[in-house]
């Protein structure tokens, strides 16, 4: 199969509840919006830039070249502690050169920031308002996957991070969730509540589907099968139209005929039953009509004749 394909990434940074471009950091404050793409919708970062690559060895140097322009502090627990959330996205796009049809699909790689317990780091001023935004958007997280599961109102648009993963954690995607805890008795309560988060975001089952669009031709094939299908489905009402009017008639003539009326009606009812090789009921019975007699009955056997 010819295939042509398109890799593009881009490096975002949440920082204080701002989204900023790692790989132009002259862009800040980027805002998101919601569109429709392939006929998918899609949550988007309006304004990043989205380079080009062709090799693994461009989407390590894009990386790395994002991760200079992060911003880290040190703290008491850590030396370069990460004051932000990172989003590093990858983006392709295949388009079949055999029936033309087109797919998508996005890949984000997501460096949460870790919550962090003023008492023990110690921090204050610029950094304990990172602190405070990057507990405050953890939160939200959390309450977010525990409302998917619950069924829920999902407040999405409570911070940047989990409007930003509105797809990636209730939407069209497998989402995978790698927790980091440390050993030490020390940190023992930050590690079981980071197990609870992970638990708690295991029990998210999300339906997934390819983001495939459709060719012309193809929708012309559907179409065309949808209008055949209907057309089956015309013929076989008029046929049962027909049957509902010969037992009304024969319903009559029981209450109200005579004995060769009643040899009529049986001959109506045989037809009825077993429709001849032209009929409609025998061209459709294949398709979606119910199971007809085999062997033409006795007209003894459909009325009573005696006395």
């Amino acid at each position: 199969v010819d295939i042509e394909a398109q890799i593009t990434v881009s490096y975002l940074e949440i920082y204080n509840e701002k989204i900023r471009d790692l790989l132009d950091v002259t862009r800040e404050d980027l805002p998101i919006k919601e569109s429709e793409e392939d006929g998918m919708k899609e949550v988007n970062v309006v304004g990043c830039k989205e380079m080009t690559v062709n090799q693994p060895a461009d989407v390590m140097r894009y990386m790395e070249r994002g991760n200079g322009a992060r911003v880290f502090a040190a703290t008491k627990l850590n030396q370069s502690s990460s004051r932000s959330h990172s989003v590093f996205v990858v983006r392709i796009k295949q388009k079949n050169k055999t029936d033309f049809t087109t797919s998508s699909s996005r890949l984000y790689l997501v460096d949460l920031a870790g919550s962090e317990r003023v008492a023990k780091t110690e921090v204050t001023g610029d950094q304990l308002t990172e602190a405070t935004n990057i507990n405050r958007s953890l939160t939200t997280l959390g309450l977010c996957i525990k409302n998917i599961i619950e069924k829920k109102h999902v407040p999405y648009r409570d911070s940047k991070l989990t409007r930003l993963l509105q797809d990636s954690l209730g939407g069209n995607s497998r989402t995978v969730l790698v927790l980091a805890c440390s050993p030490a008795l020390y940190n023992a309560d930050e590690s079981v509540s980071t197990m609870r988060f992970g638990a708690n975001a295991k029990k998210i089952k999300n339906r997934i589907k390819a983001n495939k669009e459709r060719t012309p031709a193809e929708l012309k094939k559907i179409n065309a099968k949808l209008e055949k299908r209907g057309k089956e489905v015309d013929m076989y009402v008029k046929e049962l139209e027909i049957r509902l009017a010969q037992c009304n008639q024969l319903a009559f003539v029981l209450g109200h005929g005579r004995h060769q009326d009643i040899f009529k009606a049986n001959d109506a009812i045989l037809k009825a039953i077993v429709p001849g090789e032209a009929d409609v009921g025998s061209v459709m019975a294949p398709v979606m009509a119910p199971p007809v007699l085999a062997r033409r009955p006795s007209a003894a056997g459909l009325l009573d004749l005696s006395g």
